[in-house]
């Protein structure tokens, strides 16, 4: 809990406003987004929209160079999501950050439903962090008397952190079955999903319309296109950016607590779920089930073979590591299997966690340096143990052309630091057998990468055909 207070509070202040830029090569993976993913300009009022009968969504779209959570790039923008349930008495789920104005557009969107926001009866906080709770201090001048509903620890927190007591509103704890009914057919049912991805963290299902309220669970990066909240609005390749976007959103900040997305994953079965109406992201009402089954893929494979896919990883010159790295895509061609490739440090370790994540293969190549890993391969490599991404097959190679004798030693002190990072973290990532031999040619490169997918295939994955992410896709 003191781990989780203080990153709470570290999330509290978003302090970085660094614009994720990476430098054009064409042998850098450069994310892109569909034109019509991107977000409107900061302050644009948007709608609410209705998902059911007196069920509403609020959309507040952020399009900012801001990192979110201070560390992950958001080039496609990211939406804030609240929801109203109205019965006889109404109920506010969630709220949003000073971020981008987006509680001003919350305000109008809920003027737009004739909601005072004095007179709201319930606000429901399914997960403490900022930006869905951030507006919670400054509602002290709007309104009062409210019951504020969330997992004791939850309580605890709001209390702590925004100096809450019953002179502002009536603290209602609720645990796993606990229920609200609203009137008029509305009733709130509570289940408790801890470590997704924060301790105190519930979801909310209002059972007449049958919708899941799970906050940042089932969430994604990507700005929401005014006219186009829902699934079924999309077409399939902007349903696929919102799938990429959650896959790299899953890798940012709920890989490392899989075990836990599993366990919040049995409780949500055993729910008829009809709409699921996540934190960020879009609003599923067609077919819910296929943002939970990615989820559930996502959580299966921080730990276990995942797609026959392959990330390369390398750092140094293009000049010097350009034709070995060439013949690790080459290789990976020739066997019809789709390879992502970054250079460190030039991408962002976000987009590197979300194809590692994906990834059954990795590779990393390392150019001649004073250090046997170098600093950004080593950090790269460092981050996937902090995320817990485990069990993948990998080998490596080395530029010491030219460097004999000392491309041996250089070659048993680059061993012996990887292994030291894959120790730390028991990532039980297995080597192939030939992959330290110091004589790391273009063809022990290409040959290396076709005999790391035969582990792959045989391991049990498809087969799948070629999709080279070598510059923008």
């Amino acid at each position: 809990e003191m781990y989780n207070a203080f990153y709470y509070l570290s999330n509290m202040f978003y302090i970085s406003r660094t614009a994720f830029d990476t430098p054009s090569s064409p042998l850098v993976y450069l994310p892109r987004a569909p034109a019509s993913s991107r977000s409107r300009p900061t302050g644009e009022s948007m709608k609410a929209y209705r998902i059911a009968d007196s069920v509403y969504a609020l959309h507040a779209d952020i399009d900012s160079h801001d990192l979110f959570e201070g560390i992950w790039p958001i080039p496609h923008g990211v939406s804030l999501n609240s929801y109203i349930v109205k019965g006889e008495k109404t109920a506010l789920i969630d709220l949003v950050r000073d971020w981008c104005e987006a509680p001003k557009v919350l305000a109008a969107e809920l003027a737009e439903l004739g909601i005072d926001l004095a007179k709201v009866d319930y606000l429901i906080l399914n997960h403490m962090e900022p930006d869905h709770t951030g507006w919670l201090g400054p509602l002290k001048q709007v309104t009062r008397g409210f019951e504020l509903v969330a997992t004791p620890k939850a309580l605890r927190l709001a209390k702590s952190f925004f100096g809450l007591d019953e002179s502002f509103c009536t603290l209602h704890p609720v645990k796993s079955g606990d229920r609200i009914d609203l009137g008029k057919g509305k009733v709130l049912r509570f289940e408790e999903i801890p470590h997704v991805h924060w301790p105190e963290t519930m979801a909310t299902y209002e059972e007449s319309s049958r919708t899941l309220f799970p906050c940042d669970a089932f969430g994604s990066f990507g700005a929401i296109r005014e006219e186009a909240p829902f699934d079924d609005q999309l077409s399939e390749s902007e349903l696929a950016f919102f799938e990429e976007e959650a896959v790299r959103y899953f890798a940012n900040i709920v890989v490392a607590f899989s075990g836990p997305v599993k366990k919040a994953l049995e409780k949500i079965d055993t729910l008829d779920i009809r709409i699921l109406a996540p934190g960020h992201g879009i609003v599923w009402r067609k077919n819910p089930g296929r943002i939970v089954e990615l989820y559930r893929r996502l959580a299966a494979w921080s730990s276990a073979p995942t797609e026959p896919e392959i990330t390369l990883l390398w750092s140094g010159t293009e000049p010097s590591m350009g034709p070995l790295v060439k013949a690790a895509i080459d290789g990976a061609r020739a066997e019809g299997v789709q390879i992502h490739v970054h250079k460190v440090p030039e991408t962002h370790i976000s987009y590197i966690l979300s194809s590692v994540l994906r990834s059954s293969g990795v590779i990393l190549g390392v150019p001649y340096a004073r250090d046997p890993l170098p600093s950004p391969l080593a950090h790269a490599l460092d981050d996937l143990g902090r995320k817990r991404i485990t069990g993948r097959k990998f080998f490596w190679f080395l530029q010491g052309k030219g460097l004999e004798p000392e491309g041996e030693r250089l070659s048993e002190a680059l061993e012996a630091e990887i292994d030291r990072i894959l120790e730390k973290y028991q990532m039980r990532w297995e080597a192939l057998e030939s992959a330290h031999i110091p004589r790391h040619t273009e063809e022990f490169v290409y040959q290396q990468t076709r005999a790391l997918v035969m582990e792959l295939l045989a391991g049990g994955a498809i087969k799948g055909h070629v999709q080279e992410l070598v510059g923008a896709p």
